[in-house]
């Protein structure tokens, strides 16, 4: 009997399309580049005990990919203690995140790059992180369901790395 798999439980303990994702997602995005501005940047204070203000526009994804991305990014900033909203009226952060999808390669795989910018409330860049993987040929065409979530939450560290600038 296979184990009920979340986030939280060991990848030994799980098999299967989820596990083979995350495990891809997480080791793309360890291995990630920083790209940070030459001049200092100023950012705006975090208070943990309200939300942050960010506006989070996901472009390019196939299927239901930006809705899907949005939704997990928010869900796992607030699951590491950053709960974001883009309502109020001060200067909001912005997290935009492009998605591409490459041509499909002889062995039926299908590169797809994910790249996360963040934007300080001035307008200056924060940073870039960006996430490569390979996944079956048409398997983010439909809903993204566990692949938006292994994507959120590897890139949730270094999105929290980069507003701690």
């Amino acid at each position: 009997m296979l184990a009920n798999c979340s986030i939280s439980t060991p990848v030994n303990a799980c098999r299967g399309k989820r596990v083979k994702n995350l495990s891809k997602w997480v080791l793309v995005f360890s291995v990630l580049v920083l790209t940070v501005a030459q001049a200092p940047i100023t950012t705006a204070a975090i208070d943990p005990n309200e939300p942050t203000p960010m506006i989070v526009t996901i472009t390019g994804a196939p299927g239901d990919g930006n809705t899907a991305l949005a939704a997990a990014i928010h869900g796992e900033l607030a699951r590491v203690g950053l709960p974001i909203s883009d309502q109020g009226r001060r200067l909001k952060y912005r997290l935009d995140v492009h998605v591409t999808v490459g041509q499909v390669g002889d062995d039926g795989q299908q590169p797809v790059e994910a790249k996360w910018r963040l934007r300080n409330p001035e307008g200056k860049k924060q940073g870039t992180r960006t996430q490569r993987v390979e996944v079956p040929d048409g398997e983010l065409n439909g809903p993204w369901g566990y692949d938006a979530s292994d994507a959120a939450y590897a890139a949730a560290q270094g999105i929290l790395r980069l507003l701690r600038q």
